[in-house]
Order: structure tokens, then C-alpha cells, then sequence
């Protein structure tokens, strides 16, 4: 018999490597077949199941080598106590249990003398769930099948207004579908912020959307009711569809997937959806974190991503300056000093100073922009005696509040003139009427290529889709800011929709976003739970 001896390494975090597992030419043979990376993760799922009291434990003996045939693929057995390699066996997919039992007498550790002698009960019933795991296919069959479900349920929130601080309503039509699709909790805050949870394992994974809009603006620049939307070929436009509707419906039925074909694990997994982003994005995370409503170890943001894998972006100020002149007559100008010219030369070094701003290679420039003026007058006929500019800052990598209101100063010191600077606060009550005031101070947040939640988007998408995910950066402001930004929690971006689309008279959300978005967020959380 034509035989190879197959060497998987087992990383520190247990996991094998996914080139070794699945020989290259009979990867993806079929549409069902089972993916390198699905085999790994699928394998792991199943190990971690297991109570430490069912774990293999390394024991002194002879050592003796496990052989592989070329004819098949690897199985990988993890000594959760080594972090050594071990030698696999390789059998096709269908290899039943009682073949593996018989040709799989002794398994050598490389390199130690230790021979894994885990207990054969406990091996045949490891090797007998791997095979009875749902594969990526299954995920994404369910999916589609709930495809009608979703575009529903998305219809349904979207004839919702539900700009900041009023939620009320969307949030209980959210219940209802929860509810419907069997969470095994569901919660709403004193803030107004919904929580679903599925499965009660002790690695705590939170999926956000937030629930609130903007505006529709002038209705006259839509062309079909912003709330009851249309469908056209495959696509869904409404306020609120891509920005950020969408996630919400894809996560519920993400999470009744993982019901469904049993991918509950030792995992805690929280879909929530959000309030009074739009207004001050991060502001319910704040809550939620800082008074304990929830604490995960990772956060999902579902905000539009165009189906990519996004880890960070810029943060954000929002910056208050005020000239103050003196008021007069307006037929002897003279006379007084012109709040409005002052600010005239404040606007200029503003514009000036967005050249200059720091640069990063992933997140992109530095920003700052005029987005409001006012003044106050005693009258049409009166030089006025105050001026006002609101400013939309953005913050790259390295630049800070401090660095930004620093930088303000210095064009007013440019601009020859005096003015008072502000960093903005926010305390607008949610619908619940509670007031959760906070500065107007938004920091950046980068998840490094290299940090488990990451791995584990990236393995998941691989193993779902058959490609490499693109891994990018939003340009907009995300609740981010404060799960990682402020608290430090690992979040990391996967939504649907095209953020260029938010905000638009075009906000829309492709079909097919739904059910592929609903089959990522149904994967996630056993691959991470497999790769941390």
C-alpha cells in the first residue's frame, strides 16, 4: 500500500493547520465538499465540547507510528495539554467509525516519547460528532431557505421610523421576531438597547446592529416611500436598509441557524440591537459596558461592509469654536468689530490645517471639515457680535483629542484672531428617558491582522465561501469607538450592504447580503471559540 506519513502541527492555541488536512487534489471536488479550513474548525468545534475531565492526557510508553494512506483526508486528534505535533491518519470523508477505531491502535507525540492514549470511548465518540457536524454547505442551505424570512423581517423594521430616541417601536417588533425564531433570552436595558441570546457557554460573543436612522430628508428626492420601500431585481431600498436594518435581520437568523443545526458550543452568544447611534455613535455601548449589562470578550459590529472584513477605522471629534465681537449699528461698521470676519479667518487656517494633517497607511488621512456656521445679531441692521463653527474631525492613527484641539488653537493663533474652543458634549435622552451624557470624543480603533477574532473572520469566510476575504477599514464612524476605541473590548466589522449607500435616498440592501451575512454570523462564533 502506497503510504506517507502526514505531520500536523498543533498550534499553542490547538489549532491544526488547515493546509495538511485536506489533500490539495480532492479539495472541493463537488459543491458540498468539505473545505480544509471547515475540516479544522468542524474538528475543534467537537474537542471543545468535551469537559477537561474527557480531555486526552499524554501517558510514558513506546513509541509507535501512525501511517497515513494517500487516498483520503486527516483527522486531527489535540492533545489539550501539548503543544507539539502529532501524526494523523488519513481517511476519506465517509471512513466509518469502527474502520478508524480498528487501524488506529497508538498515536506517537513527535519529539516527546509520549504516546495519547485518550480513552476509546471518548475517541469514537469525538470522531463520531465530527462527522455528524453541520458542514458549511448545511449553514448555507438554511440559509437560504430563511431568505424569504429575512427580506420580510427587514421590511417590516424599515416601515418603522425609528430615528434617535425613538426606538421604542422597531424594538418591539424585534422582540416578536426573536421571540418567534426561540432565543433562550431576551432582554431590553434602561437605555433602550434590545438583547437576544442564544446558547449559555462561558466565552461571551456579542453581533451589534444599531436600530436607529437618520432622517429621510426631503421627500420629494425619493422616488418611492422611504419607509415602505421597493424591491427590484433582488434588491431591497428603504431608510434604514443598509444603515443598518439589514445586519439586525441577517443576525437573528444567524442565531436561528446555529439552533437549528446544533452549532451551540461553549459560547454565550448576544445579538443586540442598539439605540441613538446616529446621534452619538458608541453611546450604548458605553452603557452597556460601563454598567454591566454585558461583557463580551469579542463584539461583531454588523454595520455595512460590502461582505468584507473590516478591523478598525478612524475616530472622530466633533469641535465647537466661537468668535465674539462687538455689536453696532450697520450703518457705521466701524464702530464695532465683526464676529463674522473674525470667523471668516478661522475658516481659512481651518481649511488650511485639513492639508496638513497626519497620514496612515490603513486607516487613511486625518480630517477636518466646517460642517456648520450661525451668527448672533441684534438685528439685520447690526454688525454681528458672535460667530459659531461646528467641526468634524477624524482622527487617523497616532492623533489624539488632545493633538486635535491642540491643532484648532494653533490656526486661531494663525489666524490672528480670539476665539473660544470646545470639545462638544451629548446628553439627549433615549426613548426610555434616561440622559447618559458623554463627550462628543470618539477614538480610533485598529484590531491587529494577527488577533484571534480576526484569524477566526477570515477562516470563516474562507470556509463558507471558497475565497479569500477582502479585509479593509470603514470611512465612516461605527459603535467601535466604544467597544474597542473606549473599553477595549476586540471587535471586529462584517455587514451587509455597501456603506456608500448610508444616508442616501439610495439606501439599499442586495438579497443575497441577507443570506450570505446570516451564514457568517452563524460560523463565527464556534471558529472563534476554536481559534482564540
Amino acid at each position: 500500500m502506497n503510504e506517507q506519513v502526514v505531520d500536523v502541527p498543533v498550534s499553542p492555541a490547538g489549532f491544526c493547520a488547515r493546509e495538511l488536512l485536506v489533500p490539495r487534489d480532492s479539495r472541493r471536488n463537488s459543491a458540498t465538499s468539505t473545505s480544509d479550513v471547515e475540516v479544522s474548525t468542524r474538528l475543534q468545534f467537537v474537542l471543545s465540547q468535551h469537559s477537561e475531565s474527557q480531555r486526552c492526557t499524554p501517558l510514558q510508553g513506546h513509541m509507535q507510528h501512525v501511517h497515513a494512506s494517500t487516498a483520503g483526508i486527516s483527522l486531527g486528534l489535540f492533545s489539550w495539554s501539548l503543544c507539539h505535533r502529532v501524526i494523523l491518519k488519513k481517511q476519506h470523508d465517509d471512513t466509518k467509525v469502527a474502520k478508524i477505531h480498528k487501524e488506529f491502535p497508538r498515536l506517537r507525540v513527535l519529539g516527546t516519547g509520549d504516546i495519547l492514549a485518550p480513552g476509546w470511548a471518548v475517541l469514537i465518540t469525538l470522531i463520531t460528532r465530527f462527522f455528524e457536524m453541520p458542514n458549511s454547505h448545511e449553514i448555507l442551505k438554511r440559509a437560504e431557505s430563511y431568505r424569504s424570512d429575512m427580506l420580510q423581517f427587514l421590511r417590516d423594521i424599515c416601515a418603522i421610523p425609528s430615528e434617535s430616541g425613538k426606538e421604542r417601536e422597531v424594538v418591539q417588533r424585534i422582540k416578536c421576531e426573536m421571540e418567534k425564531v426561540e432565543f433562550d433570552e431576551i432582554k431590553i436595558d434602561g437605555m433602550g438597547n434590545i438583547l437576544g441570546r442564544v446558547g449559555s457557554g462561558k466565552h461571551v460573543i456579542a453581533m451589534d446592529a444599531h436600530i436607529d436612522t437618520v432622517g429621510v430628508g426631503d421627500r420629494a428626492a425619493w422616488k418611492w416611500d422611504p419607509y415602505q420601500g421597493k424591491l427590484e431585481k433582488g434588491i431591497f431600498f428603504a431608510r434604514g436598509a443598509s444603515d443598518q436594518k439589514g445586519g439586525m435581520a441577517s443576525m437573528v437568523y444567524g442565531a436561528k441557524i446555529i439552533k437549528d443545526l446544533g452549532l451551540t458550543g461553549d459560547y454565550s452568544l448576544w445579538i443586540t440591537g442598539t439605540v441613538q447611534e446616529e446621534d452619538c455613535d458608541g453611546l450604548c455601548w458605553q452603557y452597556i459596558l460601563k454598567e454591566g449589562v454585558l461583557k463580551p470578550e469579542v463584539v461583531v459590529i454588523t454595520e455595512a461592509t460590502n461582505l468584507a472584513i473590516y478591523r478598525g477605522h478612524r475616530g472622530r471629534m466633533e469641535i465647537g469654536v466661537t468668535t465674539r465681537g462687538i455689536s453696532c449699528h450697520g450703518s457705521a461698521p466701524e464702530r464695532g468689530k465683526n464676529a463674522v470676519y473674525m470667523m471668516s479667518q478661522v475658516v481659512r487656517e481651518i481649511e488650511k490645517l485639513n492639508g496638513r494633517l497626519a497620514t496612515d497607511e490603513f486607516l487613511g488621512k486625518g480630517t477636518v471639515t466646517v460642517t456648520y456656521i450661525e451668527c448672533s445679531t441684534p438685528s439685520l441692521c447690526a454688525v454681528p457680535d458672535r460667530a459659531y463653527i461646528h467641526l468634524d474631525r477624524r482622527l487617523t492613527r497616532s492623533e489624539t483629542k488632545e493633538s486635535a484641539v491642540a491643532e484648532v488653537h494653533d490656526a486661531i493663533r494663525k489666524a490672528g484672531v480670539e476665539a473660544e474652543v470646545e470639545v462638544l458634549r451629548y446628553c439627549v435622552p433615549s426613548y426610555t428617558n434616561l440622559v447618559y451624557e458623554t463627550e462628543k470624543y470618539y477614538p480610533t480603533w485598529i484590531l491587529e491582522p494577527d488577533h484571534p477574532a480576526c484569524r477566526a473572520a477570515s477562516e470563516n469566510y474562507r470556509a463558507l465561501f471558497a475565497g479569500e476575504p477582502h479585509v479593509g477599514k470603514w470611512v465612516f464612524s461605527t459603535n467601535g469607538i466604544a467597544t474597542m476605541g473606549m473599553m477595549g473590548v476586540p471587535t471586529i466589522g462584517f455587514g451587509p450592504g455597501d456603506e456608500i449607500y448610508a444616508h442616501t435616498v439610495l439606501d439599499q440592501m442586495p438579497v443575497d447580503h441577507l443570506v450570505r451575512a446570516a451564514a457568517f454570523y452563524a460560523g463565527f462564533p464556534a471558529v472563534y471559540c476554536a481559534t482564540r
